[in-house]
């Protein structure tokens, strides 16, 4: 494979959660293994065993002097290898290359930096260790690389981290959309983008640093990762009957020319309700009542 002697040069710390996607992060290890030998690669194995663990097993890669993290699972492993990247900054910068083998139930991350499925082609792109810089974003304490889905959308996310390991795929977040259509309650938000303050009882709220999640539906489709604002989907509360024949509509992006779906863009956004909303941060769940949105620009080094 191409880019093998700058390889060498390099210590890389895998962090592989083994039960995301249903196990198939597990099933790439003898593969990755064989791959990075063949290179004649510096590397370390690190199998997680429970949720949140590669956020300190990436922070102390770092402090340990690997040059590169890699993260093997889904979009939830990437937010926790970028979390502890971030947690163990330098003044000014995020330290160490962020590197990303597809093998989650969500890829959306993966897919946005155009990394392929494939395990061959995604090892030879992290032997290259050619990179980008993009934005980092930050939402109570909890930093994101991708999408942040607030009210209906972190009810299904909740339900989605449920029923995933049995109905892996796209079709985990379509059929907990309709499980939660009928039972999710809006309530009214207010919402600060930049200068301007908006009042409404929105459905869903998506705040994107990347377009797409849920295995590829493209909630705020003109994002871009290192363009120093936030794309921001705002979906009124509309009648559910309406919501199951425009569902698909999300995967394609075409769900912005409905009349009740508002996108904007911003450097900051400020979200405020009377009670606790449920929210994903990446595919991960969480619960808060008020949250304030921040944006790095151009601060995580990202192999593409």
């Amino acid at each position: 494979m191409s880019g093998t002697n700058l390889c060498r040069s390099l210590n890389y710390k895998i962090i592989v959660n083994p039960t995301a996607g249903n196990g198939r992060a597990g099933d790439l290890l003898p593969g990755i293994k064989k791959y990075f030998s063949s290179a004649g690669c510096n590397f370390f194995f690190y199998l997680t065993s429970a949720p949140g663990e590669a956020v300190a097993v990436s922070r102390r890669s770092i402090l340990e002097g690997y040059d590169v993290v890699v993260a093997v699972g889904g979009d939830g492993t990437v937010n926790e290898v970028v979390n502890g990247l971030a947690s163990a900054e330098v003044p000014g910068e995020t330290p160490g290359l962020l590197g990303v083998i597809p093998g989650g139930t969500g890829n959306d991350f993966a897919e946005a930096l155009e990394i392929p499925p494939n395990l061959t082609e995604a090892c030879r792109i992290l032997f290259q260790a050619e990179f980008t810089s993009i934005d980092l974003g930050q939402v109570i304490d909890r930093y994101f690389v991708n999408v942040v889905g607030v009210g209906f959308d972190g009810a299904v996310s909740h339900t989605v981290n449920q029923i995933s390991k049995f109905l892996p795929g796209s079709g985990s977040y379509i059929l907990a959309a309709l499980k939660n259509l009928f039972f999710y309650q809006t309530q009214p938000v207010e919402i600060h983008l930049d200068d301007r303050k908006l009042q409404c009882t929105p459905l869903l709220i998506a705040v994107g640093n990347g377009r797409s999640y849920g295995g590829g539906m493209q909630v705020v489709p003109g994002a871009v990762m290192d363009d120093g604002y936030f794309d921001i989907c705002i979906i009124e509360d509309l009648p559910r009957m309406k919501v199951i024949p425009n569902l698909a509509r999300v995967f394609s992006g075409q769900h912005t020319e409905m009349e009740e779906v508002s996108i904007y863009r911003s450097r900051r956004v400020k979200l405020k309700a009377s009670e606790p909303l449920p929210l994903h941060i990446d595919g991960e769940d969480f619960c808060s009542r008020e949250m304030e949105f921040t944006l790095r620009s151009s601060s995580l080094k990202v192999i593409k």
